[in-house]
């Protein structure tokens, strides 16, 4: 049997799918291709379609059976799409971040690629200047005698030490009346040496001023009488040598010095000169900590520039080809005026 044509342009109440066409209202086993029969009986639990459509009289299509809404039909696959849609433009973004973030990972090992070659060539040109200064430094504390001293003044082996190094301090407490004696023993302040001492003390030099210090000369090469003068007010051989066996002063081969900073400032020692005492002594206990750093260094420094030291005194320093010297016996006043007589000619 057939349905109504009222019913045309509803919808099947169970899969909600619009009846369009006469045909379409079949209620009836004849039909059984029919698509809303099929819903139909499939609600209803008829699965073998022949009821002959005594169950049909019960399908409802009331206010339930208005045509179909589509846009709720279709709003699962809308959701479904902005969803996709959604996802697709998350997975586009983070592709292109992770991208991006390549690209200025690769800029960057780049740039720090360029860093490290600049870095290196500085290295390698740091490295060719240190190479470069002490190629110099050593030139100039090797330069030979010939090359410095050439028109330096000499009577016999002896040499004006500031002729060699005019950087060297001198204080000669001989000169004045602050020494032991209490009286002028030099009459004028010549700082003697023999050149080759004199050149050894001017390496010696060169090395504290590298570090920042100078050398202060108190006495160098001694005449015969001022030892004679310095026997007589202390006649203990630990720290004034007989004049009838000689001094190493008296070689011009011995030097009593200490150090000052840049700006002439002294730098802590255990005494001052001629401090006839045991705290003179290098192995004394009682010297502070800076002193005897102090002591030490100066120490190390003139013995790597051949220099030996003794005990009893921390500021005299032997020439280590001492006894290559023999002894000498002239007046500073001989010296100058020989020397005078020289610059004239």
């Amino acid at each position: 049997m057939y349905l109504d044509n009222k019913y045309l342009g509803k919808a099947c109440p169970y899969c909600r799918f619009p009846i369009k066409k006469e045909t379409d209202n079949v209620l009836c086993s004849e039909c059984l291709i029919a698509h809303h029969l099929e819903c139909w009986h499939k609600n209803k639990g008829c699965t073998t379609y022949d009821c002959k459509g005594k169950l049909c009289s019960t399908i409802d299509f009331g206010e339930s059976n208005k045509q179909p809404d589509t846009g709720k039909a279709l709003l699962p696959l809308y959701k479904k799409a902005c969803l996709a849609v959604l996802v697709t433009a998350i997975l586009i973004g983070l592709s292109l971040g992770y991208m991006n973030l390549l690209r200025q990972v690769a800029v960057k090992e780049a740039e720090i690629e360029v860093l490290n070659k600049n870095l290196n060539d500085l290295k390698s040109d740091i490295s060719l200047l240190n190479d470069e200064t002490v190629e110099l430094e050593n030139h100039l504390t090797s330069v030979s005698s010939e090359d410095v001293t050439a028109d330096i003044f000499e009577l016999r082996g002896l040499v004006e030490v500031r002729h060699v190094d005019s950087n060297i301090l001198v204080n000669l407490y001989y000169a004045t009346e602050e020494n032991i004696t209490g009286e002028v023993l030099y009459p004028v302040e010549v700082c003697l040496l023999q050149r080759g001492t004199a050149e050894k003390l001017a390496a010696a030099n060169a090395e504290f001023m590298r570090d920042g210090y100078r050398l202060k000369i108190w006495d160098g090469y001694r005449p015969l009488n001022v030892q004679e003068a310095l026997w007589e007010k202390k006649p203990d051989p630990r720290y004034v040598a007989d004049p009838a066996v000689g001094s190493n002063h008296n070689r011009g081969a011995a030097v009593d010095v200490t150090l000052v900073d840049e700006d002439g400032n002294k730098l802590e020692m255990p005494t001052g000169f001629d401090d006839f005492e045991e705290e003179a002594s290098r192995d004394y206990e009682g010297m502070s900590k800076e002193a005897r750093e102090n002591m030490d260094y100066l120490t190390e420094v003139m013995i790597r520039n051949g220099f030996t030291p003794i005990q009893s005194e921390w500021w005299h320093f032997n020439d280590a080809n001492v006894y290559e010297y023999d002894f000498i016996d002239l007046t500073l006043e001989e010296f100058l005026e020989q020397y005078f007589l020289y610059n004239i000619n």
